[in-house]
């Protein structure tokens, strides 16, 4: 699941950027000091630091929906994740750098998800939204020390994920039936009282 998201964004970023191959690399390594020194090429480090449940997609209650047969069936609501990357630009002058991430900012505002054709046909049917990361999942810088410090977008990927199976809702009651009958009295012992 996460790895096409992975290709997703590559895919989007040599679309939309454009990142062409062959002239920008693209990366999910963390960036630490080994990977640094072995870049030869501009390159968009996509870092994947965190994944969480997206709370503002939290809900309560049931899905239902209607099966192929015509029977109606039933889950708790698929959970949404979040998964935040830290967009790196890597290049030998500054001004390159700064250019490629101005196109990596305008092209991140300028969608509110992956568009379908970069997906691949397991999440076409899904929204996966695409967006800046708030300031409550700042990327933390901490985890690399040593590592020289850059500008970096946070970058956040919402994706449902298929985690419930849907069960059968049992069939609707269409009639309640009830039976009375008289009873015989009860035999009396010799005082009078029922037995």
């Amino acid at each position: 699941m996460i790895h096409h998201i992975d290709r997703a964004l590559e895919q989007f970023l040599r679309d939309v950027v454009p990142a062409r191959a062959g002239t920008v690399d693209i990366s999910f390594h963390a960036p630490d000091q080994t990977w640094t020194s072995g870049l030869t090429r501009p390159t968009i480090d996509l870092f994947l630091w965190e994944v969480g449940r997206h709370q503002a997609s939290v809900r309560a209650g049931v899905e239902e929906e209607t099966g192929p047969a015509g029977n109606r069936r039933w889950r708790p609501p698929t959970p949404v994740v979040a998964l935040r990357y830290a967009a790196s630009v890597w290049t030998r002058e500054q001004r390159d750098e700064h250019e490629l991430l101005g196109a990596l900012l305008a092209a991140v505002l300028g969608y509110d998800r992956l568009p379908e054709t970069v997906l691949p046909e397991a999440l076409r049917s899904l929204r996966c939204g695409l967006s800046l990361g708030d300031d409550q999942h700042r990327f933390p810088l901490q985890l690399w020390p040593g590592t020289t410090t850059k500008a970096a977008v946070a970058l956040e990927v919402t994706l449902p994920v298929e985690a419930f199976a849907w069960l059968e809702r049992a069939a609707p009651v269409e009639a309640i039936a009830a039976q009375v009958r008289a009873s015989e009295p009860e035999p009396a012992d010799a005082r009078g009282r029922r037995s």
